[in-house]
């Protein structure tokens, strides 16, 4: 069973101005047909930092959760 809540880094964009910061969001916020990890272990690498500065070849679309280095378990996914 997923928890409520789950903590992380969000890069947010308001017209021009890009932010990322951390913080708590609400499981129910993220996209459908995905794998959802019980992350243990992660890193920041070079497109997660390109990522935080809302660099338009990385994100696509906003709020973005950068993350592309990460280890845990399959705690969801929606295709066996």
């Amino acid at each position: 069973m997923l928890p409520d809540r789950f903590r992380c880094l969000l890069v947010e964009k308001h017209h021009d101005q890009v932010t990322a910061s951390f913080t708590t969001r609400a499981t129910r916020e993220l996209p459908p047909d995905e794998v959802t990890i019980q992350v243990r272990a992660s890193s920041l690498n070079y497109k997660d930092a390109l990522a935080t500065q809302g660099h338009p070849g990385i994100v696509h679309k906003f709020p973005h959760v950068p993350g592309i280095d990460a280890w845990g378990i399959v705690a969801a996914a929606d295709d066996a």
